[in-house]
């Protein structure tokens, strides 16, 4: 009867087969010991057991370096690549449990996610987030695990998930409003803030609400929702500001006028095919976010909405 079983094989040790391949690679024992921070005769030592170990010479000795043997070679061929593979999938574990990356809106990254993190950070302390603000198309590239991008016209990507609607409505802060007169405070009369280069939304906006938009003063432009929302908060003028700002604008800022919501765009979640699972629970944390964001948001909404006899408008704008 045959026996099954597999054979045992002997297996070298890692350490020298590591010092072999360096070695081979660089062609100097001393270049190995340099790359692996080891010393020279530690190269040596090792690439002495692995020849004992298989019974052959693995490298013919010169003066001014080594060569390898044909059964080196051979080696070397085998080996390599899967000193490789062990070598990525090591990174894709400690990836996995340490580092998630992804590409976010630099506004929202300031105003809504950093100051979420902690509350993140608090429940899985060895996740560690690497945030990318720069814009550029949505590229789930091996960089980046997932996301978070600004689009007026539904996903931008095959597959992404709406995270935050973003409507706004004209804000101000108090002591603007209260300088103006609260009651008889008229959009056309104040200064304006926009976060577009071309003050579009304000164009829209004026559309829907049957405003002539050369009667608005549209006096500070910037090409981010960050800039602007700053030069709100400190009295410059009034903003079509979002309402996933939240608890950061309590106090802050507050409704200019009786006017509507307007839903300008949403944020889509992206997500990379291959994804690790601590990628997975940041985005199912962020969705969870977000649905907290939005309820949260939704008794105000509501309250300010019925005090108007018309509907939401739809209208775009550009990301910040």
């Amino acid at each position: 009867m045959e026996n099954s079983a597999e054979p045992h094989l002997r297996q070298p040790s890692l350490n020298a087969v590591r010092a072999f391949v360096a070695a081979a690679r660089l062609g100097s024992l001393k270049a190995a010991a340099a790359d692996l921070g080891v010393t020279a005769g530690a190269v040596s030592h090792h690439v002495k057991q692995l020849e004992a170990e298989i019974g052959k010479p693995l490298f013919v000795r010169r003066n001014n370096g080594i060569a390898l043997t044909r059964d080196g070679k051979q080696l070397f061929d085998d080996v390599a690549p899967a000193l490789k593979i062990i070598a990525r999938a090591s990174e894709a574990v400690r990836k996995e449990s340490r580092v998630v990356t992804m590409s976010v809106s630099a506004s929202l990254a300031q105003f809504w996610l950093v100051p979420r993190l902690v509350a993140f950070q608090a429940r899985y302390p060895k996740i560690a987030i690497e945030m990318e603000t720069e814009r550029r198309p949505v590229v789930l590239d091996e960089s980046i695990d997932l996301a978070v991008s600004y689009s007026r016209n539904g996903p931008p990507v095959q597959g992404a998930t709406r995270l935050l609607t973003d409507k706004a409505i004209p804000m101000a802060a108090p002591a603007f409003t209260r300088g103006r007169g609260a009651l008889g405070a008229r959009i056309e009369d104040v200064p304006l803030i926009s976060s577009t280069p071309d003050s579009w939304e304000w164009r829209e906006w004026a559309a829907g609400n049957g405003i002539d938009l050369s009667r608005l003063s549209i006096r500070y432009r910037f090409d981010t929702d960050g800039a602007a929302i700053l030069a709100c908060g400190n009295g410059l003028g009034v903003m079509l500001m979002p309402d996933w700002l939240g608890t950061w604008k309590a106090g802050m800022v507050e409704p200019f006028g009786a006017y509507r919501h307007q839903t300008l765009g949403a944020y889509w979640l992206s997500l990379n095919a291959r994804i690790l699972s601590s990628a997975k629970i940041f985005a199912a944390w962020l969705a969870n976010a977000a649905r907290a964001t939005e309820g949260a948001g939704a008794g105000a909404v509501l309250q300010q909405d019925n005090a108007r006899p018309e509907g939401e408008i739809r209208t775009r704008r550009k990301a910040g």
